[in-house]
């Protein structure tokens, strides 16, 4: 094939291959921008359903604020009303009332010895007038990895009270693999902390505290969002990331999908695309050429 009239083609095409490679890679960051985007709804979405649970708990706790044998913790029937409620609920593993010292004085569980809560996040807040979700801790009476919900209630004869109730992690857990994913999707949840508390299929990693790297910083600096970072099996993942509603910022649902499936699945579109345009540019090459060899020809001839 002539070498000239190559060239000719090629600053031809030019402006076309420049477009070309131009569309492609714009074709590429949508892409990358559009799973961000996707990625991050489905974490909404998902991060309502958890929600939902949230809310049930709360409406759960401000009912038990309302009754007498609660006010009065004391009183023999406090014990038997909260352990016949514990029965009817198996998703949380206790239910209790603490008395404005910290002091729990009502428990489904009897505890073996005293116990204090009063260095409880979630009994500090409850105690100035809120429903608060508290942190990953080891439950003192059940001995059990637990979250609890406090919400105030009026003791008789106190200035105020928590009632609270504690979620066992192996029902979040459940709750989480319920969840419907695309393959290769992960779902975690995590404490303010980085304290990841369900991890579907994951559960050695259930306690453990993710590395203090991209995902830890934009939890702490931002309620949502969606970043890089390494996972826990050596990958890099993309995640996108939303705080619970009603958890006061200390629950965040974490949606990841490995680098390597997304930059492998643009690349095989990335390939496709470049072996069209490689085609089409021969393609035309040739023709032209074939078209300058015959008007070449036809002008001779003349």
């Amino acid at each position: 094939m002539p070498i000239k009239p190559i060239f000719k083609g090629l600053i031809i095409l030019s402006p076309l291959i420049i477009f070309s490679f131009y569309l492609i890679q714009s074709q590429y960051l949508e892409k990358t921008d559009l799973t961000e985007y996707r990625m991050y709804e489905v974490s909404k979405l998902l991060a309502s359903t958890q929600e939902r649970y949230l809310e049930s708990t709360k409406s759960l706790l401000i009912l038990l604020s309302q009754l007498p044998d609660l006010k009065n913790p004391q009183s023999e029937n406090c014990p038997v009303l909260l352990a016949t409620i514990l029965k009817q609920y198996s998703l949380y593993t206790n239910f209790g009332v603490i008395d404005s010292n910290g002091d729990l004085v009502c428990s489904s569980i009897p505890p073996d010895e005293k116990v204090n809560l009063s260095d409880r996040q979630f009994f500090q807040r409850a105690l100035n007038g809120e429903f608060y979700v508290g942190e990953y801790r080891i439950g003192r009476v059940t001995g059990q990895e637990i979250i609890s919900l406090g919400y105030p209630i009026k003791l008789v004869g106190q200035e105020g009270g928590v009632v609270y109730a504690s979620i066992g992690l192996s029902w979040l857990n459940d709750l989480v693999s319920q969840q419907s994913l695309e393959e290769d999707h992960t779902l975690m949840v995590l404490d303010r902390k980085g304290k990841i508390l369900a991890y579907p299929n994951n559960e050695e990693f259930i306690g453990k505290s993710i590395p203090d790297k991209a995902l830890l910083r934009g939890i702490f600096e931002a309620r949502e969002g969606v970043t890089f970072d390494e996972g826990l099996d050596g990958r890099e993942y993309i995640y996108a990331f939303t705080a619970l509603i009603g958890s006061d910022d200390n629950l965040y649902l974490v949606l990841g999908l490995p680098r390597q499936d997304l930059v492998a699945d643009l690349n095989t579109k990335l390939s496709n695309n470049l072996f069209f345009l490689i085609g089409a540019i021969v393609l035309s090459l040739i023709l032209f050429t074939i078209s300058q060899a015959r008007l070449k020809q036809a002008s001779q001839a003349a």
